[in-house]
């Protein structure tokens, strides 16, 4: 594994392990930033995923994009291609108070931390 994709799951794995830590508080008021930390692990895991097999991963949070890439490489990915969709609009709106989707549910957010956590498995089996 490159130093650079090492950089990208740690990240990666941060941003999970932050997201189960605000879950379990289950504040209402922060599940917006929950599903947005899930975006983020599974970009940077994806991104680590890209670097590590020598693709420099384009400057985007369009989780599909990032799939259709990883699917080049390994079919594997293909068990992700349509769930992944749910997580990319988490990227920025969430973060901004124009445009703001509706908060989603604690139901909806737990089911995105168990999205990410399999992406980060399925990358983390991957590269190591």
């Amino acid at each position: 594994m490159t130093q650079k994709a090492a950089q990208w799951l740690e990240k990666a794995r941060q941003d999970l392990k932050a997201g189960r830590i605000l879950l379990a508080g289950t504040d209402e008021d922060v599940l917006g930033i929950i599903a947005f930390l899930c975006q983020q692990a599974v970009e940077k895991a994806l991104k680590a995923y890209l670097n590590c097999k020598g693709i420099e991963p384009p400057p985007t949070h369009d989780l599909s994009r990032l799939v259709d890439l990883c699917i080049q490489l390994d079919s594997a990915f293909c068990a992700f291609h349509d769930d992944v969709e749910v997580l990319t609009p988490y990227a920025v709106e969430v973060r901004y108070p124009c445009d703001l989707p509706e908060s989603p549910s604690l139901e909806t957010v737990s089911e995105l931390i168990h999205l990410a956590s399999k992406v980060l498995d399925l990358v983390t089996q991957k590269i190591d």
